[in-house]
Formats: structure tokens, C-alpha cells, sequence
């Protein structure tokens, strides 16, 4: 009876490895040259994507301070330095904003990087010994929790944990690497590129599934180049770049799950689903939506799926608890209210009108998908397709799951992402978009003209993705304006001439530059306006500069190349 057992169990375990077999043997037997050469040799292949797209997001040999990032960038460092998830002012001055007073330039919110940082010839850490910077509060990326002089991350630990590994190698072989923060945001980069890259070579793996190999390369090198996963989640630690990698990865699970019956994929699924939670709750909608699926399809794999990542959520809740007093308390909904008041006078975080958010996440001129990525417009097609078709069912909770966060994205208050390049409050969900193209690929290949419009479209988005990548430098969206005051509301001009022409017509008084922040009320205009639009401002306007004034630090800097 024991052999018995034995027996049934190792057959129930050998039987999706079977089946996976099977399915590949018959598509080497249907495909031939260049696709049976990729599936036969799909691991080198995606060795090979992984490695030449690291290379190509690092070719701008560049980095940008993004607000949202420090925080994420700065944690794993804190962890290093004292064995604590939260953030103090003496060891993480960047998190603080800094009250100075003279010979320093008197603001209540000082800038300082690190204390080595030289300020008016002395380094910050004298200012501070001295009395003359003085901590004012955290910025917006960092909360107090209520133990003493302990700050945690707005955007959670998750990202940051992620870099830890890289984090503690590179401070161990370089005796500066904590004391410099291009150094620490070079390291950020080359981690960000690495996490999309492998979203990148997931997509492949998944795309294997439904279409020949050169195509399922096709739609992996698209999503990597094409959408702004390149210019934005590859440039530094955003919470969503790390949200799009654990997504990738669970969404390749769940597929193996629920086609194959996997059991190292249930492990993988769950574990990937808890921290994609943990770093971002909105990834909730796809535990709801592949927990129902496999409840309907696959209800044995739900208890471990439920176990694996278990752990994870515990850990979040423990986190929590210390930091804010409960399990439910998270950083990003305390601060969230907050910063809503300050940019639209509202403390509602979901206060944006369901079609403005829509609208202008689709079309506008500076952060449509369909303006920065118009390759996805067939993205629509091959959803409906998904819905349609039964072979593509596994896909259909995906889906729903992207399309929930996407409108939910659309209703919150910011919309527009704040101060970014292009659709950035969708970005999390564009692997999902991306794999909508699995179903009608092939057949856009199948006429002249669909295929030479697909190109044209995928190649302007490359193009984009290019310019922001190595271009953008966050100043269009403070950029200076010329300003007319005619009492009961504002104008503004690009050019100082059309300014004072229409001062001169509507007896206003012209007053001069002002810096247009896209997020005060009377200059979210320029988020419609195709004349003053993002693209053409760096493709045209300001390449050069923003080259110039991107801080040249990367992977030859962090690995000390000439």
C-alpha cells in the first residue's frame, strides 16, 4: 500500500511536467528554422534579452533624482547602516526637509543629500553640528510613525527590500558607495533595469504559449522599448517598478498554474502575489481575480497558492502594527489625504472625474498611452479576442484585473502622475496591455498594410521612449512661462513676444516668467496643450540641455570604468 501511494504521488507530480513536455515537442514538430531554433534554445534567448536590454536602459549613462524613489533607494542603506526599517534625520538627510539660516540661504526647506555634501564650501554635516540646519519634518516620501524620531517609506519596504542584496554587495567593495548618492542612485538603476528586463523576458515565456517564438520576441522587445517602462520604471526605483516585475512573474505562474497544473508555480503565484500587494495594494484586483478563476478551474491549487505567500502579508501586518499602532494602517493612505490637500484643495484621493482621468490618461498630449505608445491601439483588438476565443481564457482574469486598476488609477487626484514622463499611474499594469497583442499579432502580420502600420506606430513609441529616456530631466513640468494677469484669471505664453502681444490687446499687465508647476490648478492646462507638449520640448527644445544637466553617473560609475 505504501508503494501504492508513493506511486500515485509521483505520478500526480510527473504529469504536468508530461504535459509541459508534450506541448512543446508538438510545437517544435509545427514550427521550423528560426522559431524551432528560439524555443529549442528559449533559455539562452532569454539570457541573451535580458542582457542586451540591461544594456540598452543604461546606455543614457545618466540618472534622475526622482522624489518618488529616495525613499525606496534610501532604505536598504538605513537597513545596512543600523538594522532598522525606518529613516532618522541624523543618518538619512535626504528623507528631511531642512530649516537653514545664514551665510546658507535661508528656506524652510533645505535641500541636503548627505552631510559630505559641500555647502557654501563646508560640508552639511558642519551646518548641522553648528546650529544652521535645523530638521523641519519629513518629505512627502517618508511618514513619522509614532516612535520617537522614526520615519518610514510613504511607498513601503518591499521595493526597497528588493535592493538589498545589491545594496550590501556594492558597500562592502566600495568605501564610498554609502556617502555618495549617485553612487546609491546608480545602483538603483541598474537594479530597476534588471527588474524590467526579466518583466520583459517573463513576457517572452509567456508569449511562447500562444504564438511562434519570433512573434512572442517580437511582443517582448515592444514592451521593453516601446512603452515607458523603458524611460521611466528603468531609470530608478519607483514602487511600480517593482510592482511590475512581481506582477510579470505572477502572471507567468498563475498561466502555468491554471494550464499545466504546476505545484512549483502554486509556490511561485502566491509568494509573487503577496509582495506585489505588500508593495502596492492595488495588485489586490488580481488576487480577487485569479483567486476566482482558480476556484472555478484549479480550487486544489488555491489552499497553497493562499500559504506560499501567506508569510509575506504577515510580515506586512507586523510592519504595520509597529510602525502605526494596527495591521490596516498603511503609510501611503496616511500621507495620501495630505498631499491631495496641497495639490487640489481636497482631501478626497479619488476626487477626479472618471472620463477626465480616462481621457487624459489615453490622450493627452504629455501623458496619453496612446500618444507615447500608439503600437497599443491593437492591444484593444486582441483583448476582445481573449474574451472571445476559449484557447485564450487563462487570460481573461488578467484582464479584468488590469482594467479595474486602470480605471481606479483614472478617479485619483493626481492623475497625471505628478511630475513624470508619460502615462506613469498605468505602468504597472502595461505588461497586462502588452500581452492583450498576443492574440492578433500574427494576423497584423498577415496584410502589408496592417504591418507597415504597426511598424510606423512602434517605431515613433521607441523613438519617444528613447528621447525620454535619455532626455527627460523633470523640468517641463515646472517649466518657466510667460504670464498675463487680467485680474479674475492667468494667461500663458511660450514666448515672451506672444505674451506681450496679447498684454498689449487685452490691456492686461504682462508680469513676467513664472514657473508653470503642472501641479497648481492654473497650470494643469498644459497637460492638453499639443503646442507646449513633453515630447516635442525635449525632441526639440531642451535635448541638449537636459543631456547636459542629467547627473552623468551609471554602471561605469558605479563599477569605476573610464
Amino acid at each position: 500500500m505504501p508503494d501504492a501511494l508513493r506511486n500515485r504521488h509521483r505520478t500526480q507530480l510527473e504529469e504536468p511536467q508530461s504535459a509541459a513536455r508534450t506541448r512543446t515537442r508538438a510545437r517544435l514538430e509545427s514550427v521550423g528554422g528560426f522559431d524551432a531554433w528560439l524555443l529549442r534554445r528559449r533559455g539562452l534567448t532569454s539570457l541573451v534579452l535580458w542582457c542586451a536590454l540591461v544594456a540598452i536602459y543604461q546606455a543614457d549613462d545618466s540618472v534622475v533624482e526622482e522624489g518618488d524613489a529616495i525613499a525606496n533607494v534610501e532604505l536598504p542603506i538605513a537597513l545596512l547602516r543600523t538594522g532598522k526599517l525606518h529613516f532618522t534625520p541624523r543618518l538619512s538627510p535626504i528623507v528631511f526637509l531642512w530649516k537653514s539660516t545664514a551665510p546658507l540661504q535661508q528656506r524652510d526647506d533645505y535641500y541636503v543629500r548627505s552631510w559630505h555634501e559641500l555647502h557654501e564650501s563646508r560640508p552639511a554635516g558642519y551646518w548641522y553640528a553648528t546650529g544652521r540646519l535645523v530638521v523641519n519634518g519629513p518629505r512627502y516620501f517618508a511618514v513619522a510613525s509614532h516612535i520617537r524620531d522614526a520615519y518610514v517609506c510613504t511607498f513601503g519596504v518591499v521595493a526597497g527590500l528588493t535592493m538589498l542584496p545589491l545594496a550590501a554587495l556594492f558597500s562592502a567593495t566600495d568605501p564610498d558607495f554609502m556617502r555618495s548618492e549617485w553612487l546609491k542612485l546608480s545602483a538603483a538603476k541598474l537594479h530597476a533595469s534588471s527588474l524590467i528586463a526579466a518583466s520583459a523576458v517573463l513576457m517572452f515565456l509567456l508569449a511562447l504559449r500562444y504564438v511562434r517564438p519570433r512573434y512572442a520576441l517580437l511582443v517582448a522587445a515592444s514592451y521593453a522599448l516601446g512603452t515607458c517602462v523603458w524611460a521611466v520604471s528603468s531609470d530608478t526605483l519607483w514602487q511600480q517598478t517593482v510592482s511590475i516585475a512581481l506582477l510579470s512573474g505572477a502572471m507567468y505562474a498563475f498561466v502555468r498554474v491554471a494550464e499545466d497544473d504546476s505545484r512549483a508555480a502554486r509556490f511561485w503565484c502566491g509568494v509573487l502575489l503577496a509582495a506585489a500587494v505588500a508593495s502596492r495594494p492595488t495588485a489586490i484586483f488580481f488576487v480577487i481575480a485569479i483567486g476566482v478563476y482558480l476556484l472555478r478551474r484549479r480550487p486544489r491549487a488555491l489552499p497553497e497558492l493562499a500559504l506560499s505567500g501567506l508569510p509575506i502579508l504577515v510580515g506586512v501586518a507586523i510592519y504595520n502594527w509597529h510602525y502605526f499602532g494596527s495591521p490596516m494602517n498603511f503609510a501611503q493612505e496616511l500621507i495620501g489625504h495630505e498631499i491631495a490637500l496641497q495639490k487640489t484643495g481636497l482631501e478626497s484621493v479619488w476626487q477626479t472625474p472618471l472620463i477626465v482621468g480616462l481621457f487624459g490618461l489615453l490622450v493627452s498630449p504629455s501623458r496619453g498611452l496612446l500618444v507615447f505608445s500608439p503600437f497599443l491601439v491593437a492591444s484593444a483588438l486582441g483583448a476582445r479576442k481573449i474574451w472571445i476565443e476559449p484557447k485564450y481564457a487563462t487570460l481573461r482574469p488578467l484582464t479584468l484585473a488590469a482594467g479595474a486598476i486602470m480605471l481606479l488609477q483614472c478617479k485619483w487626484f493626481d492623475w497625471w502622475g505628478g511630475h513624470t514622463f508619460g502615462y506613469r499611474p498605468w505602468l504597472e499594469i502595461i505588461p497586462v496591455v502588452a500581452m492583450c497583442l498576443l492574440p492578433v499579432v500574427e494576423a497584423i502580420f498577415t496584410r502589408w498594410w496592417w504591418s507597415a502600420l504597426f511598424a510606423v506606430a512602434l517605431t515613433w513609441s521607441v523613438f519617444v521612449q528613447s528621447v525620454g529616456a535619455f532626455a527627460y530631466d523633470k523640468y517641463w513640468n515646472v517649466r518657466g512661462l510667460h504670464r498675463v494677469d487680467l485680474g479674475d484669471h492667468q494667461s500663458f505664453f511660450i514666448t515672451e513676444h506672444d505674451a506681450l502681444q496679447y498684454a498689449a490687446t487685452t490691456h492686461a499687465k504682462y508680469t513676467g516668467v513664472f514657473a508653470c508647476n503642472i501641479d497648481l490648478p492654473m497650470c494643469r492646462f498644459r497637460l492638453w496643450s499639443l503646442e507646449d507638449n513633453i515630447i516635442s520640448y525635449y525632441m526639440n527644445e531642451r535635448y541638449d540641455v537636459a543631456r547636459a544637466t542629467r547627473t552623468h553617473s551609471g554602471l561605469r560609475h558605479l563599477l569605476r570604468l573610464p
